[in-house]
């Protein structure tokens, strides 16, 4: 009956020609046209490795109140991870400031060109590039628009991430933070691509890469780097980006921070500008929003996810019988 049911709405979206990317409407149309093709190939299937529901259950284990849940979202922090990454001497952007609470931010003794952003959050929100003028005059690095001091004070107190940790206190342990940090990019050239690992203890199944500018590029890669096309959604940009020269450098990190964290994955992000070496940004223990694997590459990152999950078992067993 079910099938009956996403057949005829699949015929009906087709005939509205949907497939057009051109277009807001269609387009949103072909994204929730190829969700059902996939939850319905997974109800056919009847269940093997997949990992959209390996991430599912990661997610739902990591937010209850647990010592687990709470040291896995310690990571979560920014600068927490920085502190992890340093200990494994993978470099990150310079940070020149932390505060603890919006109220406090300020573009005093800042460098000219600046990243301010809160220590939690995703999808780039709450991220102010800029170009400082003065004690409260700035520039949005790329598009040259102005932002005041009162501009971010005001952005942070309509989504201010400590009142989400006040609802998730039971898993999170610390409150998010505020930080300024060096701006990677910018000021007449591009920002930094942002070069999203996902990291099975040490294996890598995926690559994206993704540039921020009015409109946001992706691209995907296999584990062995190569090009995967618009494997998500067809109307996806990013066609012209290319992988950092230094991406074996960046894979070599990204493998030792995973190996370190004691979950089966881990989503681990890093900043790359041009020809310079590549910045390790942050780790996300449950990525979401763009990553909707189609059946194939979804068995395949879910048997990744099995293999890890087998050898940390083990490994913990191990060290409780020494």
């Amino acid at each position: 009956m079910l099938s009956n049911v996403i057949s005829a709405l699949q015929a009906a979206m087709d005939a509205r020609s949907i497939r057009n990317p051109s277009r807001r409407v269609p387009r949103v149309l072909s994204e929730a046209r190829y969700k059902f093709t996939h939850y319905h190939w997974r109800m056919i299937q009847g269940g093997g490795p997949s990992f959209s529901t390996c991430l599912d259950l990661q997610n739902r284990l990591l937010h209850r109140d647990s010592t687990f849940a709470r040291e896995i979202w310690r990571l979560d922090d920014k600068l927490t991870a920085y502190e992890h990454a340093d200990r494994l001497g993978v470099a990150h952007p310079e940070v020149y400031r932390v505060w603890k609470s919006f109220e406090e931010i300020t573009f005093d003794d800042l460098p000219r060109r600046v990243c301010i952003k809160p220590s939690t959050l995703f999808s780039g929100k709450g991220v102010f590039t800029l170009r400082i003028l003065s004690g409260s005059r700035a520039l949005h690095a790329t598009s040259g628009a102005p932002v005041s001091l009162h501009d971010v004070h005001r952005y942070f107190q309509a989504n201010d991430p400590q009142q989400e940790w006040r609802k998730l206190s039971t898993c999170r342990r610390d409150p998010p933070r505020y930080y300024a940090e060096a701006l990677i990019g910018g000021d007449r050239g591009p920002l930094a691509q942002d070069l999203k690992l996902y990291m099975f203890r040490g294996r890598l199944g995926l690559v994206l890469l993704m540039r921020r500018e009015r409109e946001v590029e992706r691209k995907y890669y296999d584990g062995k780097l190569n090009a995967l096309g618009p494997i998500i959604y067809p109307h996806l940009k990013g066609g012209g980006m290319e992988l950092p020269p230094d991406i074996e450098n960046v894979v070599e990190a990204a493998c030792k921070l995973s190996r370190e964290v004691q979950l089966p994955f881990v989503r681990i992000d890093f900043l790359s500008s041009g020809s310079k070496p590549s910045l390790f940004g942050e780790i996300t223990p449950t990525p979401g929003g763009s990553i909707l694997p189609p059946p194939a590459l979804d068995r395949a990152l879910g048997l990744l996810w099995e293999e890890a999950l087998e050898e940390l078992l083990a490994e913990i067993l191990n060290n409780e019988r020494r």
